[in-house]
């Protein structure tokens, strides 16, 4: 008996209406992984869309106890749409253009360079929906860390010349 291919449009459905990514596997009886590399294939909406769905497996609440500044993700995009509307990213500038200005907005918003869990996240999804080009997770924490370490070399990023100020004088 030939196996029944999913399509598209079924995976789609599937991811849409389910509250987990286990559930959404279970209901195409597809593994995470495989259904993570249709998404891919499939397009942006439908691979943000399983990005978003918390995972629902055993270890889904490992991180619960670990106290954060921020208790949950919608705290902290709440916190980047924050610095975006502040200091809002626009295609026609660079990716580092726009990164150091979210980057510096968050400063702005949390006072201090050490952000919460999920900020990159965050940051990534905003950029992408203001549709940014969006730097890797490694690369975000990069550009905050130089920020953090050496504020002036951004200098001629910084949306606020207090901001840069305020930054140097910590």
């Amino acid at each position: 008996m030939p196996i029944k291919t999913k399509t598209n449009e079924e995976i789609t459905q599937a991811i849409l209406s389910s509250k987990t990514k286990r559930e959404a596997a279970e209901r195409l009886s597809l593994h995470a992984g495989s259904l993570n590399a249709r998404c891919l294939a499939i397009g942006p909406v439908t691979l943000e869309a399983w990005r978003s769905l918390p995972a629902g497996g055993a270890f889904a609440d490992r991180f619960a106890s670990i106290p954060k500044a921020y208790a949950r993700q919608d705290e902290v995009d709440a916190m980047v749409a924050e610095a975006a509307g502040d200091y809002p990213p626009s295609a026609d500038r660079r990716q580092v253009e726009n990164v150091v200005r979210l980057i510096f907005g968050m400063y702005a918003v949390t006072g201090t360079m050490n952000l919460p869990r999920g900020w990159v996240r965050a940051l990534i999804q905003t950029l992408r929906r203001a549709g940014c080009r969006a730097p890797t997770p490694s690369a975000a924490r990069w550009y905050r860390s130089r920020i953090a370490d050496d504020p002036a070399s951004f200098a001629r990023f910084c949306p606020d010349p207090e901001l840069l100020d305020d930054l140097l004088a910590a």
